[in-house]
């Protein structure tokens, strides 16, 4: 007998490929019944939703073995990430209490293996007497643009364009969103690889010797390795404490600036969104304007590196973005930029490894917060033509490279 095609299989021949499967514990599960399997409410409970996940996963992958399906559940226990899940943090109330537990949420799901927790950003559940508070929303979309999904949702007025009263603030975080695209296009590698979660706790990587420094800091968090979000979670606060983990940190919003092993009270109104990068760091992003990630393009990128006098390294991870073997059947590119400062300059190499992708790119490396002008920049030994800003103050070096896989230097000479 023939395979009877899937009830939907026609909307995701159309394009879908996100199911969302909604009230999945079951939200309604009388302790008297009992299931098809021989098992009581009670027991099967926790682990209907990973069943549920599991049959929508398998039957995708049975029908559409080479494409990456998208579901959301909110409900399951231990081991539902193994069936592409992207989970969220339920139907949480639009006011300040429900918003300020959502780090420690995204912290401990990721910790726990579900390294796509998110939230509905903005708030679902509504309060009558107040459907609408702006600068929550706000604050909430800041939140949202460092986390695994960033989607806003709720019982009413979810949209950005409601809240004009902030100008074109909330296009402007969505659009840094498509910005980072690269940056967390391997951070998803990162957890499919190394079952990493994108959100991590400030002591992750301090090891055991400082495993209490930061249990108090329950609204900040990394980004990956290399990024600190600090986000404002109170109501009417322009100003945060701000405690900074080991290393030094770059104000990626003033790059001139810089901390160490310190707390600091941080100003922050309502459009400034704290963050930080590792001194050291190599942060891909897509600095051009996108309708959606269709037009990302991974070719053209600006590598911003934030000067250290400590050597670093970073590996930006790029494949088709569609097929499901491409870790399995070796089909992407691992491009591995290292950082060695000394007194007088800084080399920077660049080397891919790999196939699956184009060979050629088109990068900016670009040094923000360098106080004075270099004498002089080479590239593969080769003295080239820089673009320094005082006013940011940043460099840029254009770099045409032909073949990703052979090493380029570059020597920023002081």
């Amino acid at each position: 007998m023939a395979a009877q095609p899937l009830p939907l299989a026609h909307l995701t021949d159309e394009g879908v490929t996100g199911w969302w499967g909604d009230l999945g514990e079951p939200e309604v599960h009388p302790e008297a019944i009992r299931h098809y399997n021989g098992l009581t409410a009670e027991q099967y409970h926790n682990f209907y939703g990973n069943e549920w996940s599991r049959i929508i996963y398998e039957l995708f992958k049975e029908e559409y073995p080479d494409r990456r399906p998208m579901i959301m559940m909110r409900a399951g226990t231990a081991g539902l990430q193994r069936y592409s899940v992207f989970p969220w943090s339920t139907d949480v109330s639009r006011s300040w209490g429900g918003f300020q537990p959502q780090v420690t949420i995204m912290l401990n799901s990721g910790l726990s293996g579900l390294g796509y927790m998110s939230h509905d950003v903005g708030g679902f559940a509504l309060d009558e007497n107040k459907k609408r508070d702006g600068e929550l929303y706000i604050r909430w979309l800041q939140l949202g643009l460092f986390s695994p999904v960033l989607r806003t949702h709720s019982q009413d007025i979810a949209e950005p364009y409601h809240y004009t009263e902030y100008g074109d603030l909330p296009r402007r975080i969505i659009s840094e969103r498509y910005r980072w695209l690269p940056y967390n296009y391997t951070l998803a590698y990162e957890n499919a690889s190394q079952g990493l979660p994108l959100v991590r706790p400030l002591g992750f990587y301090e090891g055991d010797k400082y495993f209490n420094r930061y249990d108090k800091v329950n609204d900040q968090y990394f980004w990956g390795h290399d990024v600190m979000v600090a986000p404002v979670m109170k109501q009417g606060a322009t100003s945060r404490e701000i405690t900074f983990p080991s290393g030094t940190w770059v104000d990626i919003n003033i790059p001139s600036n810089r901390y160490r092993n310190t707390t600091i009270s941080y100003n922050a109104p309502i459009e400034v969104l704290p963050i930080f990068a590792r001194a050291g760091a190599f942060i891909p992003q897509a600095s051009y304007k996108m309708e959606n990630v269709g037009d990302y393009n991974p070719n053209k990128l600006d590598i911003v590196y934030y000067i250290s006098d400590e050597p670093s390294e970073y590996t930006l991870f790029e494949d088709d973005m569609k097929s499901t073997g491409t870790l399995a059947e070796g089909k992407h590119r691992l491009i591995h930029f290292v950082a060695t400062p000394q007194d007088k300059s800084c080399t920077i190499t660049i080397k891919g490894e790999g196939a699956g992708t184009p060979a050629k790119k088109e990068y900016r490396l670009m040094v923000p917060g360098l106080e004075v002008k270099p004498s002089q920049v080479k590239v593969n030994g080769k003295k080239v033509k820089m673009n320094y800003d005082i006013t940011i103050p940043v460099l840029t070096i254009p770099l045409t490279i032909n073949d990703i896989n052979d090493t380029t230097t570059v020597e920023i000479v002081k």
